[in-house]
């Protein structure tokens, strides 16, 4: 029997679409003393057959059978049958080059290597083209000699080639003495195998061609199920780590390690199906076990890739908005309700919402209780407060009977105030923050002022108080909430904003307005759940759609200012997301349901406008890690976002490009054209060159550059224009 040069492993599994083409290319290989070890790993389609009937035919085709326990599994049991000086691992579905075998084997032999590396490129079957794959077999990488290992591209090493072993040829006595092996996982089971082997390896060489024909294209292949597993990668790279630590090698390669990591995990954030598989990955960033590694402990400047990260670093902050986003189990309960069916409508539901404010909530409480308008209902919705605040409304609800007491699991603001709205039956709804404070006699003022004028909307003033670490934000919002123009008239609701935002006094406070709670129910109004400045977008639909409303010039309610509430603390994601929501539903509004008079349109889109612009600001205001939480959005709402939002700077950098661009070509033309102007008077004598300038002209306007410039820049004409517009406007932030 001739010596065996090369043992071609291959496992085998439901791949008989494919099988007899991969066969085939190596069956005709140049180099003829190869053997093939076909491992079916429980194949239930007709792969064993084609395998069975080409053994038949050629004597070099060895099968193994397992039951199905994966590629690693099979390539490990391939090894152990394989009696070939060197070995290649080979896809059953994938081709190649007839050399492939003959080049690579001449390689290994001259430059006696313990890995030859190669090329390869992608065949897509549903198209039927061929498609370069340059990282494969990163040429630009190498070192400047015919052999090489670690010690020469130590930040290299891991990133000249891909964990895949069917670009490589491998020493077989090599894998024996390193007792290497592939994991037995069901995907990803080859990057221990090979990134060990590239550390461990004294000589490895290459053929600088691309040899291989990989797949892609398919219904399904081992790649598409990934998701069901989306984090066996990190058991890989882990045991990768803890074997190159104990044998000593870690700190040559600790970089090419740290950004072959770090480009995996972004490979399979990106290439997983399922938002759940993505969330799971972003844990996994964030556990104990990767922690260990130090991946991303160095300094940002230690990284080729720093984008990536940011995005990784971001990990913390997507789990934690995507646990804010979680469904929470319906568990209202109330607590405390002396209401009987028979007794009489009270003039207003004041609704409040409580959420951690021990320290401010007794006094905010005597401000309601002692209106000197009695015939009310206080409506306090604990959002799972997790200090004393349940105790204190308890206390207060068995002092005053006109306390309705609800407690709820932690929902955010808006879903709280919808609680309260389902349960309210006053004539006015007004919603109170838990930690201000309303004038004693606000709610009688109000209701007879909305009783006279017969109002669905009413709005007042406000003014501001803080505690001492906030002495700063009351001197800077002192007059915030204070109309100094006269609204006293009944207005309908898209006048009176029209008003307010040309007076730059439009301001969107839930707490600075008394609701007529019929009017509210006709029209189907609700807080958006989930977000922040949902006033924004509630007060835009309310007076959108109100018909009668007036302003009172009277300071009724006092806003506090204090360390860790939503307006004083830092900005976070949740604040973008929030101006954002808002954004795209006042935009949807607009579209789906509202008839503007020509007056008011460019009022409505300032005001849409000034809240893009709110979310644009705020995203810029983020560190670099917490913009990535982007990528915890589902697919279409981060499309969306990263249009709007987070790719702004980036629009706004190519507009200005573009800018100048057709400034300079537009400078042209018109220098042409006033040369024109002249020429043309001396036509008779300069027709050639009035040709010739013509040609230019010609040439501007259907070049390259002019036509990109009018087409980037024409899409955000309309949106600037209303951008510059609302720029002085303010919009209330306070949620």
């Amino acid at each position: 029997m001739n010596m065996i040069k090369v043992s071609v492993i291959i496992p085998v599994y439901n791949s008989e679409d494919y099988l007899q083409e991969c066969l085939d290319s190596l069956l005709k290989q140049t180099l003829h003393e190869i053997e093939i070890i076909c491992v079916d790993d429980g194949s239930t389609d007709g792969s064993l057959q084609i395998l069975e009937k080409n053994a038949a035919n050629d004597k070099r085709i060895q099968i193994l059978h397992q039951e199905n326990l994966h590629a690693g599994v099979a390539r490990n049991n391939g090894l152990k049958a394989a009696h070939g000086e060197y070995v290649i691992f080979l896809d059953s579905d994938d081709f190649f080059e007839l050399t492939l075998l003959e080049k690579i084997y001449l390689k290994a032999k001259n430059e006696t290597a313990d890995i030859v590396l190669f090329g390869g490129k992608c065949y897509d079957t549903s198209t039927g083209e061929y498609i370069e794959k340059p990282y494969y077999f990163r040429r630009d990488f190498l070192p400047e000699k015919p052999v090489f290992s670690r010690l020469d591209v130590p930040d290299r090493i891991f990133s000249i080639t891909t964990p895949c072993p069917w670009t490589k040829l491998f020493r077989r006595q090599f894998i024996l003495d390193e007792d290497l092996e592939f994991q037995a996982l069901q995907h990803s089971n080859d990057v221990y195998f090979v990134l060990t082997a590239l550390a461990l390896a004294s000589r490895i060489s290459y053929v600088n061609e691309d040899l291989v024909y990989y797949r892609i294209g398919q219904v399904q292949n081992l790649q598409s199920k990934k998701g069901k597993n989306p984090l066996l990668f990190f058991d890989a790279y882990e045991a990768v780590y803890h074997t190159l630590v104990d044998k000593g090698i870690y700190v040559d390669v600790e970089k090419s390690f740290i950004e072959i990591v770090i480009s995996g995990i972004i490979y399979n954030l990106d290439t997983v199906k399922t938002e759940e598989a993505r969330l799971e990955i972003y844990q996994r960033v964030l556990s104990p076990e990767f922690e260990k590694m130090h991946i991303l402990e160095h300094p940002i400047s230690y990284y080729n890739n720093r984008e990536r990260v940011f995005r990784l670093q971001g990990a913390k902050y997507i789990v934690e908005w995507r646990n804010k986003q979680e469904n929470r189990v319906n568990d209202f309960c109330v607590v405390r309700d002396n209401r009987s069916e028979s007794d009489p409508a009270p003039i207003v539901s004041v609704i409040i919402p409580v959420y951690n404010v021990a320290p401010y909530l007794q006094e905010c409480l005597n401000s309601i209780r002692n209106q000197t308008l009695k015939n009310i209902e206080i409506i306090c919705v604990n959002d799972g407060s997790c200090d004393n605040s349940f105790e204190i409304l308890f206390e207060n609800a068995k002092a005053d009977e006109r306390i309705v007491f609800c407690t709820q699991t932690n929902k955010g603001l808006s879903a709280t105030r919808n609680a309260g709205i389902r349960m309210a039956r006053g004539k006015y709804l007004y919603f109170m923050d838990s930690d201000d404070l309303l004038s004693i006699d606000a709610l009688k003022i109000l209701s007879e002022h909305a009783d006279d004028l017969n109002t669905d909307v009413l709005y007042f003033d406000g003014d501001v108080f803080a505690d001492t670490d906030c002495s700063d934000q009351v001197q800077l919002h002192s007059q915030y909430y204070i109309r100094k123009h006269d609204y006293s008239s009944v207005y309908k609701g898209t006048e009176l904003m029209k008003k307010m935002w040309e007076n730059e006094e439009y301001r969107v406070s839930s707490c600075l307005q008394l609701i007529n709670r019929a009017f509210f129910i006709s029209h189907g109004l609700q807080f958006k759940e989930g977000i922040l400045h949902e006033d924004n977008l509630f007060n835009f639909k309310c007076m959108l759609n109100a018909s009668r409303t007036s302003h009172i010039q009277k300071i009724l309610f006092h806003r506090r200012y204090r360390s860790g509430s939503i307006v004083t603390q830092r900005i976070s994601f949740s604040h973008v997301y929030g101006y954002f929501c808002c954004f795209k539903e006042m935009q949807k509004y607009l579209e789906d349901q509202c008839t503007l008079s020509e007056d008011f349109e460019s009022t409505a889109f300032d005001i849409v406008g000034r809240v893009l612009m709110n979310a644009r600001d705020n995203f810029l205001k983020l560190d670099d890690a917490e913009k990535y939480t982007v990528y915890g959005l589902p697919v279409g709402q981060r499309s969306l976002f990263k249009f709007y939002i987070s790719d702004y700077a980036n629009m706004k950098n190519s507009w200005n490009i573009s800018q100048s661009k057709l400034r300079k070509t537009y400078a042209e033309k018109s220098e042409i054209n006033r040369k024109l102007q002249i020429t043309y008077k001396e036509k008779a004598e300069r027709g050639i060159k009035i040709k010739a300038l013509e040609q230019r002209v010609n040439y501007l306007e259907h070049s390259t550059t002019y036509k990109i410039g009018r087409i980037i820049t024409w899409i955000p004409l309309r949106i600037l224009s209303i951008l510059k517009r609302s720029s002085k406007k303010d919009i209330d932030t306070k949620t």
